[in-house]
């Protein structure tokens, strides 16, 4: 008897143990890009998670129209125009480089008040909530790690277009201008002299130009929500403990990436569906 009841003990641990270790994480998602298409990939992987076990919460202009076990949404519909869609594309695409970086930066800036100081983005820094992850696009602005510090979890980003040039530095990843096309350029991986020169110097402008227009501006704001001890948001994305971002080798040409840098290229995609039968 007293050997079952010891059997029956250990087996119960055991599975307190197993139990705990499996348990599901509460993930934060933070995507507050106006966008359609850039959302369309943290959904997927957002989704992904939730029907995995995970207690997953996001932050977008896009929440989901039927319920799902799960999945929170915190929506950010009209908290701010959807000037994606309502500003001519010539009125960006300029050929102009700076003005493509002005346009994005300034909706980045412009965007990270917006969601910050919506009341019910507000209402969840101003409270006790517990996160185990925060995750992030890697895009116009950085203002979104302020979540990461201070709920001090790990966090992740999310790249939904090839390497931007503000990208690398963070990881330490391998830029070689001479080979490593800027995405802003159309150029190919193999340049003339010419050509590497000026993504040489369009590399550093890129830089100049995020710190400037981007990262100078949302600080000021991300300390004005997240409180004035929040560290330069430059050194916070340097923790950034992985990027996950929309590309392959197939279509994108290879290039020397760190562990941290996956390549997910196609996880939007999903199961084509059957065609139906024409008699």
């Amino acid at each position: 008897m007293l050997h079952y009841c010891m059997q029956s003990f250990f087996i119960g641990v055991l599975l307190q143990c197993l139990l705990g270790y499996s348990s599901g994480a509460r993930i934060l998602g933070i995507f507050p890009h106006v966008a359609k298409s850039h959302f369309m990939m943290s959904e997927v992987l957002m989704k992904g998670l939730a029907s995995r076990g995970h207690e997953v919460v996001v932050i977008s202009h896009f929440p989901q129209k039927t319920l799902m076990p799960n999945y929170t949404d915190i929506s950010l519909v009209g908290s701010m125009p959807n000037v994606v869609s309502t500003v001519p594309l010539d009125h960006v695409a300029t050929g102009f480089v700076y003005t493509t970086l002005k346009f994005i930066f300034a909706l980045g800036v412009r965007g990270c008040e917006k969601t910050l100081s919506h009341p019910p983005v507000l209402k969840l820094i101003n409270s006790e909530e517990k996160f185990d992850l925060v995750i992030t696009e890697l895009f116009n602005t950085d203002c979104y790690v302020g979540f990461a510090h201070k709920f001090q979890v790990p966090f992740i980003s999310i790249s939904t277009t090839n390497y931007i040039p503000w990208g690398h530095e963070r990881f330490a990843n391998p830029e070689n201008p001479s080979y490593f096309a800027n995405l802003l350029l159309d150029h190919s991986d193999r340049m003339s002299f010419v050509e590497r020169v000026v993504n040489t110097l369009y590399l550093k402008m890129s830089y100049w130009a995020y710190h400037y227009m981007s990262d100078a501006p949302s600080q000021e704001i991300a300390r004005k929500y997240f409180g004035q001890s929040l560290p330069p948001l430059a050194d916070i994305v340097r923790n950034t403990s992985l990027l996950l971002i929309n590309r392959h080798f197939s279509i994108s040409k290879p290039v020397p990436n760190l562990p941290v840098c996956i390549e997910v290229g196609g996880l939007h995609v999903q199961e084509p569906k059957k065609l139906p039968e024409v008699s």
